[in-house]
């Protein structure tokens, strides 16, 4: 588009409006070569996450539930003591209650903590509620405006019906207006006295009936990132008006009390608090209990790889402990999962919705699942006439579901037994199957239980327990066995659960029944107790004859109680290798398990730096353009984009760039394959606008990126600031 009003582009940017078209896009445009029916696998992703996300949020509320409701109750058993004290003491000082919240570290998902404190103490105690955060109080003044700015928010919908358009609220709003305690407190008795006269007579005797009024709440997030001086001057001056005005304090304390008591508040602003600690659920105990109840189930078919697990759990322990971003990288996974996998599409809570997916899927959408790594490994052990009945699309099918009956059964075992072996070893010394059970999900993926350490290392130490213990951890053994919901008409093996609760509940009955130490059974012959020694003709003869009974003698024989013992462990040793096997012997594990360790690497475990320099220095990585791949050897393509080819360029200057040669050598590659070659011969050394405005672009764009910074020493030159390793 030609425009004389544009011509000096290089001087100055300009807005010319296109043509209004669409910006809706189809789903289809995207999911068009993704495999096997891709909307459906969008849709079926959507569905597991929403349901992994509600019952999240079940658990979020079922643990904070109590942590509310024990500050919502403080909250109103303070504020009837306060008032009961202010009859007394009239023209003293009063004690503020006080509610210290110990949040732990987990800063990034406290703004998600005090707003759901904010909507449920609004909801049941007050509606004069107010969140202060240390950004918006550097002051006094800017603090008393935070503060003013959310209480008088109350009033904003009586305001709307005209019924509290009064001078004082008008005046008060005012952002020049510097507020104060005594403002506030004038505006809060008059707030209380409009909705009392707006209030029918039968609710104003109840009114009547109740003495306090509700309290103002005031919530500081983050105490510990709020000035002392400021901190200390607003409690002081709160407690002077404590005795007229309901004042309750919520302290958001990421370390502990003990620690901002004496670094942030003097015993003078102390003693005026009446504070009582609540400890909110540490991150950590938080997470535990998402992967025990939600993550370690077989109530969502989508599930982790031991890989993957341990990645995840290494970002949250390691940098963050936020609840948010672990499932911000769980959600990840999912989508990421159904994107990648086609075979996912069997991917379903239930076993007959699995087998109606595949059997309503095509021949060529079938190939699919034969090109699944554990699928070729299972084809190729099979013998040769089942191979060519493989090649039937119906036989496929029905080899297919074969498998994902086997997969589904294995999982409604496999999470069960593996609380169970949790609750067994769990309280062995120096833990050999580890502390919690997400770690004994890891080690079980990665290897087979017969060949893990700690599982040898575990039944080593139970061989030397005592009755009582053996019966406790038989018995803790035995509840998560109860507790699953399964059928036990599939199979009559010992091995099954049905028939493993009564052997266990068995041996528990019999060892209860004897004592430890009861004597061994002696046989009826004796005649190694006084056993002669033969005749002899050499003394090494006479020695191996005393050897052999000195080791007879030596061993003992086993206990009523040693024999029970070692019939349990070696019934347990052989009901946990088989229902504990790896999960990648089984084929077609990739529909259910997320397995790309590297693909989380990349996306949310950031490196900024090495990113952006590899986008610079290749950008056929992310472009894949066909014509950049020579970028990376060396060469600068003429249709790399402008910042790339500034950095290249970059590259190649020392520690000083003269901006004139670098503008240059920038016009000599942008223009190398001009079509134009009637100006191949000019000699002039003229930059065209349009050229020059791309590269003070580049320019600009590698100073904001850090990579370049002005400098005073040469003028027209720049400042390189980053080097390569060689």
């Amino acid at each position: 588009m030609e425009d004389i009003a544009a011509s000096s582009i290089s001087k100055g940017c300009f807005f010319i409006p296109g043509n209004a078209k669409s910006s809706t896009i189809q789903a289809s445009d995207h999911f068009d070569d993704c495999g096997v029916k891709p909307q459906l696998r969008w849709k079926m992703a959507q569905k597991i996450w929403n349901e992994i996300e509600d019952s999240i949020s079940n658990l979020h509320i079922e643990i904070q539930e109590k942590l509310f409701n024990d500050l919502v109750q403080y909250i109103k058993l303070a504020q009837e003591k306060q008032y009961e004290k202010n009859d007394l003491s009239r023209g003293k000082r009063t004690e503020i209650p006080t509610a210290a919240l110990i949040t732990g570290v987990n800063m990034t998902d406290h703004v998600t903590l005090f707003s759901q404190l904010y909507t449920k103490i609004k909801e049941d105690v007050s509606s004069y509620v107010a969140i202060l955060e240390a950004k918006n109080c550097s002051n006094m003044k800017s603090l008393m405006r935070a503060l003013g700015d959310q209480l008088l928010n109350v009033c904003e919908d009586n305001e709307k019906d005209g019924t509290t358009n009064n001078d004082l609220l008008v005046y008060m709003k005012k952002k020049s207006t510097p507020l104060t305690i005594s403002m506030l407190e004038k505006w809060y008795f008059k707030s209380i006295a409009t909705k009392f006269l707006q209030t029918s007579p039968s609710k104003k005797r109840k009114l009547i009936n109740e003495i306090p009024n509700p309290p103002i709440i005031v919530i500081c997030q983050q105490l510990e990132a709020f000035s002392p001086k400021v901190l200390q001057e607003f409690i002081l001056m709160c407690s002077f008006h404590a005795q007229r005005l309901p004042i309750v304090f919520v302290f958001g304390i990421a370390t502990s009390w003990s620690d901002v008591s004496q670094r942030l508040l003097p015993h003078s602003a102390i003693v005026h608090l009446s504070v009582e600690r609540f400890h909110a659920p540490s991150a950590s105990s938080h997470l535990a209990l998402i992967i025990d109840r939600i993550l370690l189930t077989s109530q969502h078919p989508f599930k982790l790889s031991g890989k993957c697990f341990q990645l995840i759990l290494d970002v949250f322990l390691c940098h963050d402990f936020s609840i948010a971003n672990f499932l911000h990288t769980l959600k990840f996974c999912v989508m990421e999962h159904f994107y990648e996998q086609s075979a996912s599409i069997a991917c379903c809570a239930s076993l007959q919705e699995s087998i109606d997916m595949i059997c309503n899927l095509k021949k060529n959408e079938l190939k699919e699942f034969k090109k699944i790594e554990s699928m070729k490994r299972h084809l190729a052990s099979l013998k040769a006439d089942k191979q060519k009945c493989i090649k039937d699309g119906t036989k496929f099918k029905a080899l297919v579901a074969k498998l994902l009956e086997d997969l589904h059964q294995f999982h409604n075992f496999y999470f069960s037994a593996l609380r169970s072996l949790h609750a067994f070893t769990a309280t062995l010394p120096h833990y050999p199957m580890g502390k919690q059970i997400r770690e004994l999900y890891c080690s079980c993926f990665r290897t087979e239980l017969t060949k893990h350490d700690g599982f040898q290392q575990a039944f080593t130490i139970l061989k030397v327990s005592s009755r009582d213990q053996l019966i406790e951890r038989l018995e803790s053994c035995l509840k998560p066995l109860q507790l699953s919901e399964l059928s036990s008409d599939s199979s009559q093996d010992e091995l099954h659960f049905s028939t493993a609760c009564s052997r266990i509940k068995y041996l528990i009955n019999s060892l209860k029944s004897i004592g430890e130490n009861d004597e061994v059974e002696m046989n009826e012959n004796t005649e190694d107790r006084e056993e002669q020694l033969e005749t002899v003709k050499y003394a090494y003869q006479l020695q191996e004859r005393l050897r052999a009974k000195a080791e007879k003698k030596r061993v003992k024989k086993m206990t009523k109680y040693e024999k029970l013992r070692e019939e349990a462990l070696t019934f347990l040793r052989k009901f946990y290798e088989y229902h504990l096997r790896k999960v990648k012997s089984f084929p077609l594990y990739e529909v259910f398990y997320f397995d790309s360790s590297a693909t989380i690497r990349r996306h949310i475990v950031a490196a900024p730096r090495l990113s952006i320099q590899t986008a610079l220095s290749d950008p056929y990585q992310y472009l894949q353009v066909a014509s950049l791949e020579t970028a990376a050897s060396g060469v600068i393509p003429s249709n790399a984009p402008d910042i790339c080819v500034a950095y290249k360029l970059h590259n190649e200057s020392g520690n000083i760039i003269n901006l004139y040669d670098w503008l240059m050598a920038f016009q000599t590659v942008v223009t190398s394959q001009r079509e134009d070659k009637e100006n191949e011969h000019e000699e002039s050394d003229d930059v065209d606008d349009i050229t020059q405005a791309r590269f003070i672009k580049a320019v600009s764009e590698l100073q904001f990126l850090g990579f370049i910074k002005p400098t005073k020493k040469k003028t027209d030159h720049v400042q390189r600031l980053t080097w390569s390793h060689t």
